[in-house]
């Protein structure tokens, strides 16, 4: 049984159409007859209407009945076979220009990848004349990008195997297919989609025309038509069976493009980021100018054309143009009326006007994304914008070097000229791409240097290629590492040559990579090679200040049993204890490198210890030239005693004050400050004590050094020995609580049996065994197994 009512006999159905509503009028076939539509539970009448669809799916899909007063609930339409919200953008709208075109829509319909040999595709038709341009068999710059809404922002994924191809019998089309032999093609599920392609506008400037965009679900085996691209008269596409979705897309008119067309930038060379720079611009334009005509450049976005801040240009010239508007990256020129529009003679006539301009600028702070100036002559309207484009230009910029984040250059120890050190670099990257470091320092021997870094999150080492004054570090070689933007990363660069002269040192950092660059030679010939691209750079970086060498006599370091003998009157160290307070160190400069600055009276030696000592707080008994009374001790004290190549040993009788060589401790004691009374000549020998307080635990081997700078009388360092003054080792020493204490028998020439009590004032610390030696007096003479069996006696009576 049918669900369906037919209407009753004798009853006809008129449909009348007004936009977007219709009326349909039941009457008698009959005049005076009589017609009745029954209400009949479950049973439906059923009547068809004929409409055009629209352009879109409407926002508010829904369909409504109304019926003798009464209306149904709203019932929700179809959906139409389209695409959502298809737009086409474009880099360029000169005619014959290359051009970047970016398409964007939404789909409804899930297009099919490649199943055995069938396969969907889309289809983007272009107006005729439009070409898309090929690199290896495909479209260039061609990739498919799903775009969805996350609540985190916008993702982003690629679909590298869908392909971009052009069909030779329909040249101005796009087909975007999964056709992958051999393996499952994957489904474009419903959703927004965009992509990019490079291709080549008409020759000829023309108004803008409609694009197509298509999506089909079409067996592979089929040749695909040319008349794919072809619009019936009504603007709709031709109907098949595996069509999915479709949209007419606005195009975009197609302006002439002006031919005649310099830029130059000054100063010359390199642009880096923040630095002034004036654009000299000199262009023939393709038309004359009209009053109410707009002139404009257009900069990339990241740049900001000098401005006062109330829109006018600071650094800008010309001997034609009025002064223009900046704002942004955007310098407009206004002809508002007869006076300030000036006669230009277009370009092919005879006299043709060259219109200059000059406009000042400063370099962003990174290299724009899209690096491309255009000049535009438009009609019509206060802006381009608003007008009719008449003509245009695009002119690729030069790259912008952007300086580091942060770059710091740190050399820990050795700063002395013609020696070997080690530095140490921080870096945070402004870009990305940097696949390589190149070092610069006038001077500095790279030629051995040894580079580490954690650029991957852990210590690794990396090629390091060098010679005088310039090194690379590659860190592409093993891993494909690139420096991180924004991510502090370490390089340690080692077995470094300082250079021999000295003064305040400058290097220059950049990061690169090498780009693939292709161009024809003079033969025609198309060739492709690597250029080494910037991606970031620090230069002029001063840190550190390369001093004079202070040439120190070697350290005479003698053994325990040498001062044990008396043998320690030539040791650098008189009593090398733990511990031990008063200590006499000897030491002696033997020359100062050149070149460097002359040392004289004023300046300073500045004397520190190892980690662990400090200057002794006094001594009594020392030279009668060099006593002195310091500011934190009511004790005369002698820490310092100037021996040879020092006044008070080269000059006879007492010297004035003011003559006599001088020192200076702190307060902490943690070094000595030798201030001179007289000029030190390169090769004067200078040799003198230091009284100090050894350190309680030996230093660690690599700390175990003394420091000697010579500072002028500003207290800046000019020499160093770079702590190479080798330090004496540290023994340790028995309390005052330590001596023989028993004693068996006074008789001489018998035996005896003595006990002998150690107490110890430091650790003692060893894995080979340890040696207690006992020296007595003379005369007394200790048996072969001299250790007694049983070391507990008691004391004798008295």
């Amino acid at each position: 049984e049918s669900q369906y009512l037919l209407f009753p006999p004798g009853t006809s159905a008129v449909c009348a159409g007004s936009f977007r509503s219709s009326r349909t009028t039941f009457r008698p076939t009959v005049l005076g007859g009589w017609s009745k539509l029954a209400a009949v539970r479950s049973k439906e009448y059923v009547f068809r209407v004929r409409v055009r669809n629209p352009k879109t799916t409407p926002a508010d899909n829904l369909w409504r009945v109304q019926l003798a007063g009464w209306e149904s609930p709203a019932v929700p339409g179809y959906p139409l076979a389209e695409f959502r919200s298809p737009s086409v953008t474009v880099s360029n709208t000169a005619a014959g220009a290359t051009t970047t075109i970016t398409t964007r829509f939404g789909m409804r319909h899930t297009v099919p990848g490649q199943a055995g040999s069938a396969f969907g595709f889309i289809a983007l038709c272009m107006p005729e004349g439009f070409t898309p341009l090929l690199k290896d068999s495909a479209v260039d710059g061609c990739l498919l990008t799903k775009v969805d809404s996350t609540p985190s922002g916008l993702r982003r994924t690629e679909f590298p195997l869908v392909t971009c191809t052009m069909e030779s019998n329909i040249p101005n089309a796009i087909f975007l297919s999964n056709v992958q032999q051999g393996t499952e093609g994957i489904n474009l599920l419903p959703g927004d989609y965009e992509f990019s392609a490079r291709i080549q506008n008409p020759e000829t400037a023309g108004m803008a025309e409609n694009w197509g965009l298509s999506s089909y679900n079409r067996g592979g085996s089929l040749a695909i038509g040319g008349d794919i691209c072809e619009p019936l008269e009504d603007g709709t596409v031709r109907r098949t069976d595996d069509i999915l979705d479709y949209s007419v897309i606005p195009g975009y008119a197609v302006n002439a493009q002006i031919p005649s067309f310099r830029l130059s930038v000054s100063p010359t060379g390199q642009q880096e980021s923040g630095e002034q720079a004036v654009w000299s611009i000199d262009v023939v334009l393709l038309n004359e100018i009209a009053v109410n005509d707009v002139l404009e450049v257009v900069a990339p976005a990241e740049y900001n054309m000098d401005s006062d801040g109330n829109g006018n240009c600071v650094s800008f010239s010309s001997t034609l143009l009025p002064a223009p508007a900046c704002k942004g990256n955007l310098v407009t020129f206004s002809f508002p009326t007869p006076d300030s529009t000036p006669f230009v003679s277009p370009f092919g006539t005879p006299q043709a006007t060259v219109v200059n301009m000059n406009i000042g600028l400063v370099n962003p702070p990174e290299n724009p994304q899209r690096n491309v100036l255009e000049l535009r002559h438009c009609r019509g309207g206060a802006a381009c914008a608003d007008g009719a484009l008449l003509s245009s230009v695009q002119e690729p910029l030069w790259r912008v070097v952007p300086e580091f984040q942060q770059a710091v250059i740190a050399v820990p120890e050795v700063l002395a000229a013609g020696q070997v050190f080690l530095c140490s670099l921080t870096l945070v990257a402004a870009s990305s791409g940097g696949a390589f470091l190149r070092l610069r320092s006038a001077g500095v021997n790279f030629g051995g240097c040894q580079a580490t870094s954690n650029v991957t999150g852990f210590t690794a080492t990396y090629p390091c290629v060098g010679s005088v004054g310039e090194a690379t570090i590659t860190f592409t070689e093993a891993d494909a590492v690139l420096l991180p933007v924004g991510t502090p990363v370490v390089v340690d660069v080692a077995n470094l040559l300082h250079p021999e002269e000295v003064g305040l040192s400058q290097w220059d950092i950049a990061s690169g990579r090498q780009d693939p660059e292709e161009f024809v030679d003079a033969t025609g010939v198309a060739i492709s090679r690597m250029v080494e691209v910037v991606v970031d750079q620090t230069e002029a970086y001063s840190s550190y200040s390369v001093l004079g060498h202070v040439v120190m006599e070697p350290a005479v370091l003698c053994s325990v049993e040498q001062y044990a003998a008396g043998e320690g009157g030539q040791c650098m160290a008189s009593a090398p204890w733990l511990d031990q307070v008063g200590n006499l160190v000897t030491m002696q400069i033997n020359s100062l490198s050149l070149p460097g600055p002359a040392v004289v009276a004023g300046w300073s030696i500045v004397v520190t210890p190892p980690p662990g000592y400090r200057i002794t707080e006094g001594r009594a008994d020392c030279h009668p030239e060099t006593r002195q009374v310091l500011a934190d001790s009511t004790l005369e004290v002698c820490i310092f005693e100037p021996l040879d190549g020092f006044p008070e040993r080269v000059t006879l009788g007492r010297l004035p004050e003011s003559q006599r060589t001088r020192f200076e401790v702190p307060q902490d004691r943690g070094f000595l400050r030798i201030i001179l009374a007289d000029t030190v000549g390169p090769s004067t020998t200078l040799r003198f004590t230091v009284l100090v307080d050894n350190a309680p635990v030996a230093p660690a081997e690599a700390q175990n050094a003394w420091s000697l700078v010579i500072q002028d009388a500003a207290g800046v360092p000019q020499y160093t020995n770079d702590r190479t003054l080798t330090g004496f080792p540290l023994y340790g020493t028995l309390t005052d609580e330590s001596f023989v204490r028993w004693r068996l028998n006074e008789y001489p020439g018998e035996s005896n049996l003595v006990k002998v009590s150690i107490q110890l004032k430091s650790s003692l610390n060893g894995t080979e065994g340890l040696l207690v030696k006992v020296v007595a007096p003379p005369g007394f003479t200790f048996s072969r197994n001299c250790l007694a069996t049983n070391p507990e006696i008691e004391q004798p009576p008295i």
